[in-house]
C-alpha cells in the first residue's frame, strides 16, 4: 500500500498543482462567467477534496486502538498480491472479548487493546498490525 498510495497521492497533488497553475495563468480571462470556467473551478475543487480525503489518516487508522483498520488490511493484501510479494498472516484473537467488555466496560477494554497494539508494534517481529474488530488482530509479516 505504501508505494502505490504514495504514487496515487503524488499524482493527485500534481494534478491539483497543474490545475492551480492553469487557473493562475487563465485568471485574466476568468471574469466572464462562462460554462467552461464553472466546470474548471468545479474540477479544481473536486481534485482538492479527493487529495485531502486521501491524506486523512482516519481512513486508515482505528482511532480507539491507534492501529491500522480492516480497510487498510484489505489494501495492503491487494498491494502485496499486485506486486507478487509473499507475506504471512498471523491472526490474534482475544478470548471472550465481548464478555470482558460487558464486565469491565469500553474504557478498560480500549486501554487493553491499546496495550496489545503497543506490544505488537514494539515487540513483535517486523510486521504490520491491523485491528479487525472485537478483539481480533491480523499481523502481516513480510
Amino acid at each position: 500500500m505504501g508505494d502505490k498510495m504514495r504514487w496515487d497521492n503524488n499524482l493527485i497533488l500534481a494534478s491539483f498543482v497543474i490545475l492551480v497553475v492553469i487557473e493562475i495563468f487563465y485568471l485574466p480571462c476568468m471574469w466572464l462567467p462562462t460554462k467552461q470556467n464553472r466546470y474548471f473551478r468545479a474540477l479544481l475543487v473536486a481534485t482538492l477534496v479527493i487529495y485531502l480525503e486521501l491524506q486523512n489518516p482516519s481512513l486508515y487508522i482505528t482511532s480507539t486502538v491507534d492501529c491500522f483498520n480492516r480497510k487498510t488490511l484489505s489494501e495492503l493484501i491487494e498491494d502485496f498480491r499486485a506486486r507478487q510479494r509473499s507475506c504471512s498472516y498471523i491472526g490474534i484473537s482475544l478470548n471472550s472479548f465481548e464478555d470482558l467488555r460487558a464486565i469491565y466496560g469500553d474504557a478498560a477494554m480500549s486501554e487493553a487493546l491499546h496495550s496489545v497494539v503497543t506490544f505488537l508494534k514494539k515487540d513483535a517481529c517486523p510486521s504490520i498490525a491491523c485491528y479487525v474488530n472485537a478483539g481480533h488482530f491480523v499481523l502481516l509479516v513480510k
